[in-house]
């Protein structure tokens, strides 16, 4: 009995404990300009995504299963950046916070060209 009482103590918990995020972590601004999906090779389509940060246009590739995301300005973190000199590549991971307060993760997959084909 006192385990069953326990599990359901932790149980309860997990949602408090889950990870609602902390808006103040979320301290770049980027501007989801424009959006297009893509078919992908397994069932799930992915969409692309037209990103300004910090005045500079990226393409980021994200989940699109629940949609395309509206765009706007959000706030985000920076939750991967890596260089590698000797491949001279570059490997970025954002993760968005929506206004429902979920999070969307965003992945690097083009730099140095306007993906919506405009200028800010």
């Amino acid at each position: 009995m006192r385990n069953l009482v326990l599990a359901l103590v932790l149980l309860t918990a997990l949602p408090v404990l889950g990870a609602t995020p902390n808006p103040a972590d979320f301290t770049v601004t980027i501007n989801v300009r424009c959006n297009r999906l893509r078919p992908k090779h397994d069932p799930f389509e992915y969409q692309l995504m037209g990103v300004t940060i910090d005045g500079k246009p990226y393409e980021f590739r994200t989940d699109a299963r629940l949609g395309l995301l509206t765009p706007g300005t959000y706030k985000a973190r920076l939750m991967r950046h890596r260089w590698k000199p000797e491949e001279d590549s570059i490997d970025m991971v954002y993760e968005i916070l929506l206004p429902n307060k979920k999070t969307l993760q965003m992945e690097l997959s083009g730099m140095g060209y306007d993906p919506c084909g405009t200028t800010d």
